[in-house]
């Protein structure tokens, strides 16, 4: 039992912490894509203040893409907390651990990190290094699929027959009638949380409309759908 407590730092960047164990993942990247938005310069530097966001004991990337992945960052982070263990299909630090394999499994502090190469969302992505993850909370199940393609094979093995406690989804996920369908059929999370977008002065795609109106378009009374959008703000999952 606990609170499970999830911050936005910006995108699809969250902190998850439950007061003993926090896990960052995806939360340090500082190029500006065009639609979306980054952390900026005053953001990281209070990233490091604990009394905002709470120290790392894992700083996790699903890939390294510019939106979800800053060398510099990663290393101001690193120097700051050098106890954090980094992993990344990227090999940035020394002492990291490198996402190579197919699939694998990190332990953090009895939190147990099932991660599995999953194909990138999108034409001419297909090469590109891409993690999904499933993580183990105690009784707890989250589902973080990052930047996987909707539906893909590789997504339904990770869940497997795992009910699926809470996911963490890209605002694509209820956009698109195929992303609802596959987690009916897959893990059947009935609460969610969906992010990856921007800032309201950098949405110059609407994306933030086109998921409000999707939201009420899809409405599950049986689905709690909460959205995270904000710098630093946060939502709380009560822990089984």
């Amino acid at each position: 039992m606990g609170t499970l407590k999830v911050q936005l730092s910006a995108n699809a960047g969250v902190i998850l912490s439950d007061g003993e164990r926090c896990l960052w993942i995806d939360a340090l990247h500082r190029v500006p894509v065009a639609g979306f938005s980054c952390v900026s310069r005053l953001q990281w530097e209070r990233m490091l203040d604990p009394a905002l966001v709470s120290p790392p004991d894992l700083m996790l990337f699903s890939h390294y893409h510019p939106d979800h992945y800053s060398s510099s960052y990663l290393r101001g982070a690193h120097e700051r907390y050098p106890a954090a263990v980094v992993a990344s299909p990227r090999a940035e630090l020394p002492d990291q651990i490198l996402l190579a394999e197919e699939a694998c499994e990190l332990e953090i502090k009895g939190v147990r990190i099932l991660c599995r190469r999953t194909p990138h969302e999108g034409r001419g992505y297909e090469t590109v290094a891409h993690y999904s993850f499933l993580i183990l909370w105690g009784e707890a199940v989250l589902f973080i699929p990052g930047d996987a393609a909707l539906g893909s094979q590789a997504l339904a093995e990770l869940i497997g027959s795992r009910k699926i406690s809470l996911a963490l989804l890209n605002f694509p996920w209820v956009t698109r009638p195929s992303g609802i369908r596959f987690l009916a059929a897959h893990g059947d999370p009935k609460e969610e949380i969906i992010y990856h977008l921007p800032f309201a002065p950098d949405d110059t795609c609407r994306y933030r409309d086109l998921t409000a109106r999707a939201l009420a378009r899809y409405e599950d009374p049986a689905i709690h759908r909460q959205v995270l959008a904000e710098p630093f703000a946060a939502l709380y999952f009560d822990l089984p």
